[in-house]
């Protein structure tokens, strides 16, 4: 029984210096600061709206709130740029809230943010934009969608969840947890991280043990990005833990109300193309499967691949869809 506990002993302390070891050699890499090359199109408060060029129709990507954009401009694996082959691309970035802007909620994201946002899209062309929206952008892009539809011409989601009853997805006493929460607006960058790691400490674990042995280029980019969070406005947050966590009201009810307004997602007619990662595991594989019960109009393409490998390793795939 002794030569089984001090093996188990030996293999946890093993594990342990992996872990430890990888995340020394990830701190000493070199640190990356992006910068777009792109045209500042507009700005609202400290959200942002740039154009990428291109060739072609338009289509704007509406990224998550609680991540910044850049990943969708990772230097050396640009899903932006493989889709101005086709496309003039036009990207939203939330940045850090303003003032004002802490105390929006999704409502006013929506309407004052990505609406005029569409609107100054439309102008420029001829024909109304695609919209494409990764994660918790894909919720944004399909809120919006189903009230504003006639001045888009499709929406592409990607790596988005949708039925938010899996075991992923903990359901969360809203009041205990803001009493944790001591800043008075937003939810900041490290409690957002914390709340992901409590979910799967095993795969953070596993990912800082393999960079032990190898961590490439990429991998050290896009780890930079995880590490490199941003804000978000207290309102949203609590929205989307009470409205879709708890309630699962946008798969149970295909609504979603804010400041008394309810989005009807039932409504929606337009084209909905869902791109799934058959192995993400930030968006559970039946959670993204679940938006095709939102209607006919709904159809899913599913590759090999994780919640970021979606756009970084089938850009190409995706543009031909859109």
């Amino acid at each position: 029984m002794s030569n089984i506990s001090s093996e188990i002993l030996k293999k946890q302390i093993e594990e342990l210096n992996s872990i430890s070891n990888g995340f020394l050699k990830y701190c000493s890499l070199e640190r990356y600061e992006h910068k777009y090359d792109a045209e500042l199109v507009m700005q609202l408060g400290n959200t942002k709206l740039y154009c990428f060029g291109g060739n072609g129709a338009p289509i704007v990507i509406i990224p998550s709130m609680i991540n910044k954009a850049y990943i969708l401009d990772l230097k050396g694996n640009s899903f932006i740029k493989t889709l101005t082959d086709k496309h003039t691309v036009y990207l939203v970035d939330w940045c850090e809230p303003s003032i004002q802007e802490q105390q929006f909620y999704t409502y006013h994201y929506i309407e004052y943010r990505i609406k005029p946002f569409i609107e100054a899209v439309n102008s420029k062309h001829p024909i109304s934009p695609t919209i494409l929206g990764y994660c918790m952008g894909g919720i944004l892009a399909l809120l919006y969608a189903s009230s504003y539809q006639q001045n888009i011409q499709k929406v592409i989601t990607v790596a988005m969840p949708y039925n938010f009853d899996c075991s992923t997805f903990i359901k969360t006493d809203t009041i205990v947890l803001e009493k944790f929460m001591l800043q008075e607006h937003i939810v900041d960058p490290e409690t957002l991280k914390a709340i992901f790691y409590i979910n799967n400490f095993a795969a953070v674990h596993k990912k800082y043990a393999d960079f032990a042995s190898e961590i490439s280029e990429q991998t050290a980019l896009i780890e930079n990005w995880v590490h490199d969070g941003v804000a978000v406005s207290k309102n949203v947050f609590f929205e989307f833990i009470d409205l879709l966590i708890n309630k699962n009201s946008m798969f149970l009810d295909k609504q979603f109300t804010s400041c008394s307004i309810t989005y009807n997602l039932a409504a929606l007619t337009k084209t909905v193309i869902a791109i799934v990662g058959k192995y993400d595991t930030v968006v559970p594989l039946d959670s993204a499967l679940a938006v095709q019960t939102l209607s006919d109009n709904v159809s899913v393409v599913t590759y090999d691949t994780g919640h970021v490998g979606q756009i970084l390793k089938y850009a190409s795939c995706i543009k031909d869809l859109i």
